[in-house]
């Protein structure tokens, strides 16, 4: 085995074993507090570094480190427009929602964002539907990144003696049963799917919110360090940006030019994804419960700068190298979903290439632990615990929790044996849909009094709904249609993608809704609002319900 992957190998097992040790501490101080509060919040007390590298490694994900990436590689210099609003993701996501939904998240005592609409409208119905639509998209999501961390391990290990023959004798008979994929990934790509999702489903589920939060700062560590080491690295094997730029000219024209090429960026696409990335990106479920989870309003103020420049030194510098990797790597040498870590191993020695395939393995992880969590909550808090099972011991939500994060984990390694073919299409799928399903019934149940259950459920169902049917002749012509395997491109009326359409949805239903159905009750908007018209407490049919 040639030295370099040797020193390969070490690194990376290097970085995992940090990731083990921190779950394990974090294990310890789980049996220390109250389990539901600490499993899935941390008990709401983080810190300034903790909060924005949670908050800014679980936006980071498979897509930003595998996805994004193929699309620079195939799509050239466009790419800076594209992504060039999610540097004020933390303007919009923090800046807007943060102290309100902080303090109503403590008020209230919830644990999960549904959990605070059901709170916050005393609607049961809200708490099920967010939590059921949550599962829904979630888990599209997770096959994604479990697709991801699947193909990171696959560049990873196919090099070590003897793995080759390992997993196709073990895990070849899975070619037969999919055929489709099996050139491209094939058992090589199934063992390192099984690796990663043993590692990361372990961990989460036996450290909890805590272990993801601790390794989410390491992982987070470990993405920027890598960018900002690959960046340089990629620029001189590439002889330099104008060298580099030339190259790309020479294959492609359009690939250096705006609006890039052939329809992929029209205008109207390129405005819907400012709304994507900078709006839709405030409607995360997975990032709102982080903003449940910060300690004070100084560890907000410093978290919003922090995560700022974050996201600057990580996305920014990612168009730079793989416009170079169009220039080092000619299309068609490697599966473009696998880019990031065939460039790692092309312009780094060995011990280096371990470090910087940390980092898109990290960003994977940092998601999906996230979502392990967000999917296990909307189960045990958001179904059982307030709906199914109100009075369940605290035994058996902890059993739950354990069992729901191991299952839902496995249930998404299965499915991604056999996974859609570009990540970034079911990155966008999903992120827009939560969008439309959360953003505006949070929004209007944080700052406008006038909102009701009915108008919020309106809006949920409504902009969901609308998202799913943008989206739903793009599927059915990828799984029964002359599209099967292509590219996911949903209905665009106007030129506009689908979360636009969602977003507007949800907005006019919750409001028309709203103002359509009796006002909210007088106590939950005094207890919510300090209404200075209710001197007096209530009495009555108009007191809040004992929690």
């Amino acid at each position: 085995m040639p030295l370099d992957d040797v020193a390969l190998l070490v690194s990376f097992a290097f970085y995992l074993a940090l990731v083990f040790l921190l779950a394990i501490a974090s294990h310890r101080l789980l049996q220390r507090k109250e389990f539901l509060g600490e499993y899935f919040l941390g008990s709401r007390g983080l810190g300034v570094w903790a909060f924005a590298f949670t908050f800014a490694a679980t936006s980071a994900s498979g897509g930003s480190f595998m996805g994004f990436p193929s699309l620079i590689y195939r799509n050239g210099w466009v790419l800076a427009l594209w992504i060039g609003s999610y540097m004020v993701v933390p303007v919009c996501t923090i800046g807007l929602l943060a102290k309100r939904i902080n303090e109503l998240g403590r008020r209230l005592e919830a644990i999960t964002i549904p959990d605070l609409l059901r709170e916050r409208f005393q609607s049961p119905a809200l708490g099920v539907a967010g939590g059921l639509i949550t599962l829904l998209f979630v888990a599209f999501n997770l096959v994604a990144q479990f697709k991801a961390g699947g193909l990171v391990l696959k560049t990873l290990l196919e090099t070590v003696p003897g793995y080759g023959q390992l997993v196709n004798a073990s895990l070849g008979w899975l070619g037969e049963l999919f055929p489709r994929h099996a050139p491209e990934l094939g058992p090589a790509y199934w063992g390192g799917l099984l690796v990663f999702s043993l590692m990361v489903i372990g961990y989460t589920t036996y450290g909890g919110f805590r272990a993801v939060v601790w390794t989410d700062v390491l992982q987070g560590v470990a993405m920027g360090a890598g960018v900002l080491i690959l960046l340089p690295l990629a620029l001189i094997k590439a002889g330099g940006l104008t060298a580099a730029t030339a190259q790309v000219a020479a294959q492609d024209p359009s690939l250096v030019s705006l609006p890039g090429p052939g329809e992929f960026l029209a205008f109207p696409v390129a405005v819907s994804f400012w709304v994507m990335w900078a709006i839709s990106g405030t409607g995360q479920p997975g990032t709102m419960v982080r903003l449940m989870a910060f300690r004070d309003s100084r560890t907000m103020r410093y978290g919003i700068f922090t995560v700022m420049v974050y996201y600057s030194c990580i996305y920014l510098p990612l168009v730079v190298i793989f416009v170079c990797a169009r220039a080092i790597v000619p299309l068609g040498t490697v599966p473009e979903d696998q880019i990031m870590p065939y460039m790692a191993r092309t312009v780094a020695p060995g011990w280096l290439a371990g470090i910087l395939i940390a980092a898109p393995f990290a960003a994977v992880m940092s998601t999906v632990d996230s979502f392990l969590l967000l999917t296990s909550s909307a189960i045990v808090r958001d179904l059982v615990q307030k709906v199914l099972k109100p009075d369940v011991s605290p035994r058996t939500v902890k059993a739950l929790s354990y069992g729901a994060t191991g299952l839902i984990g496995l249930a998404a390694m299965l499915v991604a044996i056999d996974p859609p073919q570009f990540l970034q299409d079911i990155i966008v799928f999903t992120g827009s849909g939560l969008a439309s399903c959360f953003l505006m019934p949070v929004l209007l149940g944080l700052y406008w009094r006038r909102a009701t259950a009915i108008g919020a459920l309106a809006a949920m169902l409504g902009g969901t709904a609308t998202h799913l049917a943008m989206y739903l002749p793009a599927w059915i012509d990828r799984y029964l249609g002359e599209g099967r395997g292509g590219n996911i491109v949903p209905l665009r009326p106007l030129g506009l993608d689908a979360v636009v359409w969602g977003l507007l949805a949800s907005l006019l239903l919750g409001v028309i809704v709203s103002l359509l159905t009796h006002p909210p009750q007088r106590w939950l908007i005094r207890e919510l609002f300090g209404d200075p018209h209710e001197a007096e407490p209530p009495t009555g049919a108009e007191a809040p319900p004992k929690r």
